[in-house]
């Protein structure tokens, strides 16, 4: 392929105009979780979400490794991919970052040869459209333990490149809009989900919930928790059902039957994303339950915005007073951290005596409801802006290809 291009759209392979750099080998015995030196991105770093997840970050003391790492730095906008094992062929891009982080292996990072000649924001878009999405999950596909090398994504990958760099950054602004404004969404929605956390503390962890002042408070396996509430489990407030995967015959893409969920493969903040459908009802979820991952990451939580059929790796909860502000919250406390429960206790997965056993403080009735209606508000906020970007990511989406293929011309 001639490398004569940007005299007019054209089409190139990532490999005549960009590249992708692996990270460093960093060995075991520097890593630390402590916060101790600087933070290295691993595989394990890059969520389904396009972010750097950065509660898993792990650190080294840059002085013991003894080598120049200055190629391997991440800067914030770097556009990463995992190369190898079950997420290869996963994108993340590190945002808001004002520290030096560094690359590891087998995570590789896009860089621009001229960047007088191609926009890296427009690098980014460019990746990131379906095909090119269809291509890094082939690549990954294709191997037996999902590695791929440099060489096969520059290879592999094409990009459609405007005749100018002022038209690749029009596209690249227009496209950044609906990131923008999916951002703004969520740290609202982060905002909100936070303030009811703090109230559910504040009232069924520290016991000052309206008018404690008046209620004695009793001895407990719990310790002392205000007279009227009791030590019980899940199962006195909640109704459990369990998934069982129907068999896969009955499942489709194509929309028929009821969104199906496995696990949580397409989990998102808090609603699901559906992508697979069954026409098998087997076990289900109604709208509005919350949806527990009973497998590897145990504690997981998202709330069905649907009628959804339970695979085998999720559970459908329903509090028996539908109370469910309440139980999602309760659940959240409860597995602060992934698979471990409460006190520390790790599960690679719990089945529905381990879920139905979880003891639980049973407080007042008119406290719970109390609290629903406190919190209803600021639920039905995050669920409308959580709605709100699941139609801007379509959107943006549909807008992506277009660009890309110069079929709207600006």
């Amino acid at each position: 392929m001639q490398n004569q291009i940007l005299n007019n759209w054209q089409k190139v392979k990532l490999g005549d105009v960009a590249g992708v750099l692996g990270g460093y080998a960093f060995k075991s015995k520097w890593f630390n979780p402590k916060g101790n030196g600087s933070p290295v991105i691993k595989i394990q770093n890059l969520s389904k979400n396009g972010l750097i997840e950065r509660n898993k970050i792990e650190f080294v003391d840059t002085s013991l490794v003894g080598s120049d790492l200055s190629r391997f730095k991440v800067k914030s906008g770097d556009y990463l991919v995992a190369m190898t094992g079950a997420t290869a062929g996963k994108t993340a891009i590190l945002k808001g970052s004002d520290k030096d982080f560094y690359l590891n292996q087998r995570v590789g990072k896009f860089f621009v040869k001229d960047p007088s000649k191609l926009d890296y924001k427009y690098l980014v878009y460019s990746i990131s459209t379906p095909m090119n999405r269809a291509v890094l999950k082939k690549l990954a596909d294709g191997s037996a333990q999902g590695n791929m090398s440099s060489t096969q994504i520059e290879e592999s990958l094409e990009l459609v490149i405007p005749p100018s760099i002022v038209q690749q950054r029009m596209i690249s602004s227009i496209l950044a809009t609906f990131d923008d404004k999916i951002e703004l969404n969520n740290k609202n929605a982060k905002t909100l989900e936070e303030m009811s956390q703090a109230i559910f503390k504040e009232w069924f962890v520290n016991f000052h919930f309206p008018g404690y002042e008046k209620v004695e408070t009793v001895d407990t396996e719990f310790g002392k928790i205000p007279k009227g509430w009791i030590p019980g489990h899940l199962s006195d407030i909640a109704k459990i059902t369990m998934g069982q995967s129907p068999l896969s015959k009955f499942y489709n893409f194509k929309g028929d039957g009821l969104p199906f969920h496995q696990g949580v493969t397409n989990f998102g903040s808090r609603f699901p994303h559906h992508e697979v459908y069954c026409t098998e009802k087997n076990r289900v979820a109604q709208k509005g339950d919350l949806l527990f991952s009973i497998r590897a990451p145990v504690g997981r939580i998202n709330i069905s915005d649907a009628e959804i059929v339970l695979g085998r790796g999720v559970a459908g909860i329903r509090h028996k007073d539908n109370a469910q502000s309440y139980i999602y919250y309760l659940l959240k406390r409860l597995f602060k951290k992934e698979d471990s429960l409460g006190g520390g206790s790790v599960f690679p997965s719990v089945t529905k005596a381990d879920m139905e056993n979880m003891k639980v403080l049973i407080p007042n009735q008119n406290v719970v409801k109390h609290f629903e209606e406190t919190v209803r508000y600021m639920d039905q906020q995050i669920e409308f802006v959580e709605k709100e970007n699941q139609k801007l990511s379509k959107l943006s989406d549909l807008l992506l290809p277009k660009l890309m293929k110069g079929e709207i011309i600006l």
